[in-house]
C-alpha cells in the first residue's frame, strides 16, 4: 500500500513536470510538484464535464448527442490538459525576476479564456431554471406574436368585430322590444290619445253633472203631466242627447287615439323585428366563417408552436442568448442572482487555471528542484559531449578523404607526366584530353597542372 502510494505521488510528479530521474533522486521532495500535477488532472476531469455538457447541448436532439458529448469532453479535457502543462513547463524558474514576470504576463491571457471557457457550461448549467424560464417567456411572446400575424392575415379580428357588433345590435333590439317604443308616430299618437282622454275626463267632468240634473228634472216634468211643459221636456232631451253625443265623439276620439297608438307600437316592433331578424340573419351567415378561419388560426398556431419549441430548445446558443438577456434585464426578477452565480463562476474558474501557474513561480525551491538541475546539467553534458565527439569524428573522417583524394589526385597527375615524358610524337587530339585531365585534376585538387595546348 505505501509504495502504491509513492508510486501515485510519483505519477502526479511527472504530470506535474517533473523528470523521472529527478523523481528518483529527490523522492521526498515531489508533495510540491504532485500537488501541481493533481490540480492539472482536476482541472482536466472538470473540463471533460463541461466540454461534454457543451458538446451535448450543441447537439441537443440528435441520436448522437450522448456519443458526441463523451467525445467531445475526452477531447476539450486532454486539450485544456495539454494547453495547462505546457503553461507550467514553459516556466523558467532560475530566470531573472523580469524574464519571469514576463513569462507569467504572456501565460495570463491563455488561462483566462481557458477558464472563462470552462466556466460558460457550469454557469448555464446552475442557472438552468432561469434559463428555462426565459425561453419559455421568449417562446409565449413569439407564439402570441405568430398567432396575431396569422389572425390579423386571416382576418379574424375583423370577422370577430363585426361578430360582437352583430350581437350587441341583436341584444340592443331585444331589449328594445323589452321597452317603450321610440319611434316620432308613437310618442305622437301618445300625446294624442292622452289629449282625448284629458278632453273626455274634461267633458264628463262638466256634462255628467249637467245630464244628470237634466234627466232629473225631464223625471220630474213627466209626473207632472202638464201639457205646458212639453216643450221644455223636449228641449232637456236634446240638450241631453247634445251632450251625450259629446261625451261619444270623445271617446271615439279616444278608441281612435288607441288604434293609432296601437298601430304605431305594431309598426315600431316590426321594424325592431326586422333589424333582429338582420342581425340574427348576418350572423347565421359570419359565425360559420368565423368558426372556419377559427380553426385554421388554431391549426396555424399549433404548428407555430411545434415550430418554436424545436427552434427554442434548450441548445447552447438558446441558453447562452437567455442568459444574456437575464443579467442585462434590470427588471427581471433573476438577474441579480444569476449575474452572482455567473461572476462567482468565472473567479473560480480563473483562479483554478491560474493556480498552476502562482504554484510554479512562487513556491519555495525543494530537493526536486536540485535534482531537477543536477538531471538537467548531467543531460546537457551529456549531449554536448556527444555532439562534440560526433563533430571531433566527422572532421576527422573530413581530414582523411582530403588526404586519400590529394594523394590520389598527386598520383594521376604524376601518371599523367610520365604519359607525356614517354610519348615520342602527340598529336593535337592527343593533347586537348591530356590537358583537359590536367584542368579536371586542377579543379579537385586546387594546385593541378595545367599543360599548354
Amino acid at each position: 500500500m505505501p509504495g502504491s502510494g509513492k508510486d501515485v505521488v510519483g505519477f502526479l510528479a511527472l504530470i506535474g513536470g517533473a523528470r523521472r530521474e529527478a523523481v528518483a533522486l529527490a523522492r521526498n521532495g515531489t508533495a510540491q510538484v504532485a500537488t501541481l500535477g493533481a490540480i492539472l488532472v482536476v482541472t482536466a476531469i472538470i473540463a471533460a464535464f463541461t466540454g461534454g455538457y457543451a458538446v451535448h447541448q450543441v447537439f441537443l436532439g440528435s441520436p448522437f448527442a450522448v456519443p458526441v458529448a463523451a467525445l467531445g469532453g475526452v477531447l476539450w479535457a486532454s486539450l485544456v490538459f495539454c494547453i495547462d502543462r505546457s503553461l507550467i513547463l514553459g516556466i523558467d524558474r532560475s530566470a531573472d525576476a523580469r524574464r519571469l514576470a514576463l513569462q507569467v504576463l504572456v501565460r495570463i491571457p491563455w488561462a483566462l479564456v481557458v477558464a472563462l471557457v470552462m466556466s460558460t457550461p457550469f454557469i448555464l448549467r446552475i442557472c438552468d431554471r432561469p434559463i428555462r424560464l426565459e425561453l419559455r417567456r421568449e417562446a409565449e411572446q413569439l407564439w402570441r406574436n405568430e398567432v396575431r400575424s396569422l389572425s390579423e392575415a386571416t382576418g379574424l379580428p375583423e370577422i370577430r368585430k363585426a361578430i360582437s357588433e352583430l350581437k350587441a345590435s341583436r341584444d340592443a333590439q331585444r331589449q328594445r322590444l323589452l321597452r317603450e317604443p321610440e319611434s316620432f308616430r308613437y310618442h305622437h299618437a301618445v300625446d294624442e290619445l292622452r289629449l282625448a282622454e284629458d278632453k273626455l275626463r274634461s267633458l264628463r267632468a262638466a256634462l255628467e253633472p249637467r245630464i244628470l240634473a237634466a234627466r232629473r228634472e225631464i223625471v220630474r216634468l213627466e209626473k207632472a203631466q202638464n201639457l205646458a211643459v212639453t216643450g221644455q221636456l223636449d228641449s232637456l232631451r236634446r240638450q241631453v242627447a247634445d251632450w251625450q253625443a259629446q261625451i261619444g265623439r270623445a271617446q271615439s276620439e279616444i278608441s281612435k287615439a288607441r288604434r293609432t297608438v296601437d298601430q304605431a307600437v305594431l309598426e315600431w316592433e316590426t321594424n325592431v323585428k326586422q333589424a333582429l331578424d338582420s342581425a340574427q340573419a348576418d350572423l347565421s351567415k359570419i359565425e360559420p366563417v368565423e368558426a372556419r378561419t377559427t380553426e385554421l388560426v388554431a391549426k396555424r398556431s399549433a404548428e407555430a408552436e411545434k415550430e418554436l419549441a424545436e427552434l427554442l430548445r434548450g441548445s447552447l446558443v438558446n441558453q447562452l442568448r437567455a442568459l444574456r438577456r437575464i443579467t442585462s434585464d434590470a427588471q427581471n426578477p433573476d438577474a441579480a442572482a444569476v449575474r452572482q452565480v455567473q461572476l462567482g463562476m468565472h473567479l473560480l474558474f480563473i483562479i483554478v487555471e491560474l493556480t498552476p501557474i502562482f504554484i510554479k513561480v512562487l513556491a519555495r525551491p525543494t530537493t526536486l528542484d536540485a535534482a531537477l538541475q543536477a538531471v538537467e546539467f548531467v543531460e546537457k553534458e551529456r549531449v554536448n559531449n556527444w555532439a562534440n565527439a560526433e563533430a571531433a569524428a566527422v572532421q576527422r573522417a573530413a581530414q582523411v578523404a582530403a588526404a586519400v583524394e590529394a594523394a590520389a589526385v598527386q598520383r594521376l597527375e604524376n601518371d599523367l607526366l610520365q604519359k607525356v615524358a614517354a610519348a615520342p610524337v602527340f598529336d593535337v587530339t592527343q593533347l586537348e584530353q591530356v590537358s583537359a585531365q590536367a584542368k579536371l585534376l586542377a579543379g579537385r585538387n586546387g594546385n593541378g597542372v595545367y599543360l599548354p595546348v
